[in-house]
């Protein structure tokens, strides 16, 4: 049944759930290599190892709990991981090693709820205002994020780094609270975990469009660590007002995937927002070639204005081919997209990381990244063509313009 309205009521609690976790997430990673010293047995390499434990974790558990999602709702399964969430940020504060913090930082990112997070948007919203539902949690995240750097800069030098968990601790008692308002409707199935497993599995190998969705999902996040990677390496450059340009004109990404919803032409532009992207990625990683300040600031704009469009238009497309082909897995297959990108961003990190170990800062290290990316899109768009991926992808019907929020 369409909706007349965005739900606005229902989804409010989901998306403040989501600033309150990237807002706790990002509040001590800007200090985190330095702060970390406040705990024994420090070291170089333990502090690395308890800043990345995290993504980590979150990567592994992606899955489970989405198979958790699908077996004993969604409600539950988030609630779970906002407790796991929880009990991590009182172990890194009650902690005086930095075990406990490595300890205390994986139990955080065990209670991986982000893939739970979009299937609850799926159920909430009807398909013609599902891309503009994961537009505003985008939205919410990337708000989360500012805050949490703005603020944690700030309260460091007043709190300290260890103490900075209990602010932590009371986000996660506060996002426990928001949960309970969470609908209880959504037990997807009573299919035993294998079953749930061996059912997702054979939905990836029986949809191609899938295949894509995910392939895009993993570019789109490489693609955007890559640039952010480069850009704090380049000479001469002002790196806030490198992304400012970009953060501003990211608002146009909402009425922008408003508008592509409404045609029905968010799986037949897809082709053409990835190549936009890849273009940021372009002017970012050529910049040095040319000597030029501006290319920077151009790639790292329409990249990030891409990105804010594509990430929320795979989440739609993906919901919705799950609802029409197999909806008992809904939790399990948006926890795979989810994966997707954690493994994306990886890949995104090591793969310039490796080339500037392996070249240092010079004209050789941006040519092999421009080879590497540009390869990449080339074999994708190719891909998409040849098997027609607009036209054989399950498209969002067209709905009328008086749609409103």
């Amino acid at each position: 049944m369409l909706q007349n309205r965005l739900p606005v009521s229902k989804l409010l609690p989901v998306y403040f759930i989501a600033f309150l976790r990237m807002f706790g997430l990002f509040l001590v990673l800007p200090v985190f290599s330095k702060g970390a010293k406040e705990y024994t047995h420090y070291s170089y390499i333990l502090a690395g190892i308890a800043m990345g434990i995290y993504p980590l974790t979150q990567a592994i558990f992606q899955i489970p709990f989405g198979i958790l999602g699908d077996r004993i709702g969604i409600r539950k399964t988030i609630i779970i991981g906002l407790s796991a969430f929880t009990a991590g940020s009182a172990l890194c504060l009650l902690s005086n090693s930095i075990w406990g913090l490595i300890i205390g930082r994986a139990l955080q990112g065990s209670g991986a709820i982000a893939g739970l997070l979009q299937a609850l948007i799926g159920t909430i919203t009807s398909a013609n205002f599902r891309a503009r539902a994961f537009m505003l949690l985008g939205i919410s995240i990337g708000a989360g994020i500012i805050a949490g750097i703005t603020t944690g800069a700030i309260i460091y030098p007043l709190t300290g780094f260890r103490h900075m968990f209990f602010i932590l601790l009371i986000l996660g008692i506060l996002a426990l609270l928001i949960s309970l308002r969470f609908p209880t409707h959504n037990r997807s199935t009573d299919l035993t975990f294998s079953k749930l497993w061996n059912l997702t599995l054979k939905f990836i190998r029986s949809n191609k469009p899938l295949w894509y969705i995910l392939w895009l999902s993993f570019c789109n996040s490489m693609f955007l660590q890559i640039v952010f990677y480069n850009i704090p390496l380049l000479q001469h450059i002002n790196i806030a007002q490198t992304y400012l340009p970009g953060i501003l004109l990211a608002m146009l990404s909402y009425p922008i995937i408003s508008l592509l919803e409404r045609k029905a032409l968010i799986s037949k532009t897809l082709p053409w927002i990835f190549s936009a992207l890849f273009i940021g990625v372009f002017l970012v990683t050529t910049s040095p070639l040319l000597d030029t300040h501006i290319l920077p600031v151009i790639g790292a704009s329409l990249l990030i204005l891409t990105h804010s469009i594509l990430n929320p238009s795979l989440s739609t497309l993906t919901s919705t081919l799950v609802d029409t082909n197999m909806p008992q897995i809904r939790s399990t297959t948006m926890s795979l997209l989810t994966l997707s990108m954690f493994v994306g961003s990886a890949a995104g990190s090591i793969l310039p990381a490796y080339i500037f170990n392996k070249f240092f800062v010079s004209k050789q290290t941006f040519i092999l990244q421009t080879l590497v990316t540009s390869s990449i899109w080339l074999i994708t768009i190719l891909l998409l063509f040849i098997h027609k991926f607009g036209n054989n992808l399950l498209s969002i019907k067209s709905f009328s313009s008086t749609d409103s929020i």
